[in-house]
């Protein structure tokens, strides 16, 4: 995972794991978390939501605090899927990568090693085969490219108080 939070000023926090890291990624994630306070996601029933439900499952002791997150996730895939949200250089597009590419058009994915989604589920697969020590290269690669998410999102927040879209 990769989080960024504001609060005040921004901090970033990392995760990367393989083989059955579940249980470590859960406990990592609940402590690195704030406990208050909105958590930015985009797409969220496709992506974030799924899998802590599904940690949910796995460690029952935990429902409440996962639940407890869940409930404060707010998916800002939403208002651009609805149309309430726009910008011209979207093109139509209503992409994580196109709309941070129209907010900010110095930031773009292809600088880095690793651009696409699928790509980054690919390079973990092939991580996860190996040894995470051995191939530095990739696991920087996997992280830049979650971290250009998370940190997409806070430009995102940034942008939308600045239209007047929400409120701080």
């Amino acid at each position: 995972y990769s989080l960024h939070i504001y609060d005040q000023k921004l901090t970033h926090s990392e995760y990367i794991g393989i083989e059955d890291c579940r249980y470590e990624l859960l406990t990592r994630l609940l402590a690195d978390l704030p406990k208050t306070g909105s958590i930015i996601v985009f797409n969220a029933s496709g992506g974030e939501e799924l899998r802590l439900r599904e940690l949910q499952a796995y460690y029952p002791q935990h429902h409440d605090e996962i639940e407890a997150i869940i409930k404060r996730i707010v998916d800002f895939s939403i208002p651009f899927n609805l149309g309430m949200v726009y910008h011209v250089d979207m093109a139509g597009s209503y992409s994580l990568k196109k709309i941070i590419e129209a907010i900010d058009g110095n930031l773009s994915y292809q600088n880095l090693g690793i651009s696409q989604a699928m790509n980054a589920v690919d390079g973990w697969r092939r991580l996860n085969n190996g040894n995470i020590k051995t191939d530095e290269k990739l696991v920087d690669d996997l992280l830049a490219y979650c971290a250009m998410d998370t940190f997409s999102l806070y430009l995102i927040y940034q942008w939308f108080l600045k239209i007047g879209a929400i409120k701080e």
